[in-house]
């Protein structure tokens, strides 16, 4: 497991501040947005909704669009970043995605983005999908990297600062389904070039 973290509550805001100030960037966000929007509108999802890791709160004023938000965060100076910035009714909490301090069947549905990448091992990300299938009631919706040869060149070619992981679809449907999951859709969100996903589960 290898992903950022934060080591004080500037270095969030800073984060937040130039993530996505490129260009090109901007477009990749413009376009993750709209997808997530595609995918609430056209499926229905709604209701009280947990946001796990919540981030700086990319998301945050697009699915208060569809219920009530709720958040996690693994790192301490993040949650502390959405309560002070974001949102703090309720308070995003402070804890791992594969251990969720909250009851069975708690949330409607779950939102995941950009954190399955940074799960180098299948085990990982099933214990990740179990704890999803445990406090959802109806659905999940996360994002994880599909094999692109494309994607797969051009990080070969550029060096980039993280490890990511990309699974096979079928990998993918096998992992959710030992999780007790579903994949209902599954969206590209640069067809062709680019290898990160969003997928929606419902539980089997």
């Amino acid at each position: 497991m290898a992903y950022k973290i934060y080591q004080d509550l500037s270095e969030v805001e800073r984060y937040a501040n130039r993530r996505y100030r490129s260009w090109d960037q901007r477009w990749i966000s413009d376009r993750e947005q709209r997808l997530v929007k595609q995918l609430f509108q056209k499926y229905e999802l709604a209701g009280d909704i947990l946001d796990v890791p919540c981030g700086y709160g990319r998301f945050f004023h697009l699915l208060s669009d569809y219920g009530t938000v709720h958040a996690a965060d693994l790192n301490h100076h993040t949650v502390a970043y959405y309560n002070e910035k974001v949102c703090s009714d309720p308070a995003a909490v402070e804890a791992p995605a594969d251990k969720l301090p909250f009851a069975d069947g708690r949330f409607d549905g779950v939102f995941c983005f950009r954190l399955l990448q940074h799960m180098h091992k299948s085990t990982e990300r099933i214990a990740i999908y179990q704890e999803f299938a445990r406090i959802s009631r109806k659905w999940i919706v996360v994002s994880l990297y599909i094999s692109s040869w494309l994607h797969l060149a051009h990080r070969a070619i550029v060096k980039m600062p993280s490890r990511i992981t990309m699974l096979s679809k079928s990998d993918l449907v096998e992992e959710a389904r030992t999780a007790g999951l579903e994949l209902k859709a599954l969206s590209s969100v640069l067809p062709g070039l680019h290898a990160h996903r969003i997928a929606l589960f419902t539980r089997l």
